[in-house]
């Protein structure tokens, strides 16, 4: 338990002291659903529960954190990812520069030109930077297409169906083509084969998982 604690607890050091951060906040999830269990029930079936060891230590954490004068931002029937996301979003249509750091790719939507997202790969050794440049050189995509991409592959870890068959590369290959999910669906028809099929066949499921 206390190996948990002191690694989110170094983690916030590291951060203070690589980046400096005029502002600082972390976002956490609340108990009970949010508003996309109402939109798909099954949203996020299946995960493991949090560890009660792991629980415990939230208190705790909120403690240390507000002791080191970091805010910790907590909003019902919200996500921690729709925090930080509204964050982003707001610093930079105020042309503020900002670093979101997450194990998440679901984040690499929110890169932009004030926005650069730091993906934590493995403990505190090993994170990749993302800005637009990388964006385009790592999956060829705008932050903007990264949903559609989601929308076509789904998502495992959050129960996201999406379209069967229909995995990263094939997904990059169509909205290279196409753009985005939207115009994609329009031309359903076009697309061959059992992709096509599968395509034609999920519409409202690639639209939901969007």
């Amino acid at each position: 338990s206390a190996f948990l604690l002191n690694r989110s607890s170094d983690l916030a050091i590291k951060i203070l002291n690589d980046y400096e951060p005029s502002h600082i906040a972390v976002a956490f999830d609340l108990k009970g659903g949010t508003f996309r269990h109402d939109v798909y029930k099954d949203y996020k079936a299946g995960r493991l529960k949090t560890p009660p060891e792991l629980l415990s230590q939230i208190p705790m954490l909120h403690d240390v954190l507000d002791a080191m004068n970091i805010a910790v931002l907590e909003v019902p029937q919200y996500e921690a990812d729709d925090i930080i996301g509204t964050v982003a979003a707001r610093a930079e249509k105020d042309g503020i520069d900002t670093l979101v750091i997450s194990g998440d790719k679901d984040e690499l939507q929110l890169v932009g030109p004030h926005v650069n997202v730091l993906i934590n790969k493995r403990g505190m050794s090993e994170f990749d930077l993302y800005d637009l440049d990388t964006m385009r050189e790592r999956y060829n995509l705008t932050p903007e297409q990264f949903i559609d991409l989601k929308g076509l592959m789904g998502d495992s870890s959050d129960n996201i169906p999406g379209v069967p068959g229909i995995g990263e590369k094939k997904g990059i290959a169509l909205l290279e083509q196409y753009g985005t999910l939207e115009n994609l669906i329009d031309h359903a028809e076009e697309i061959k084969g059992k992709m096509g099929e599968k395509l034609r066949d999920n519409i409202e499921t690639a639209r939901m998982s969007k």
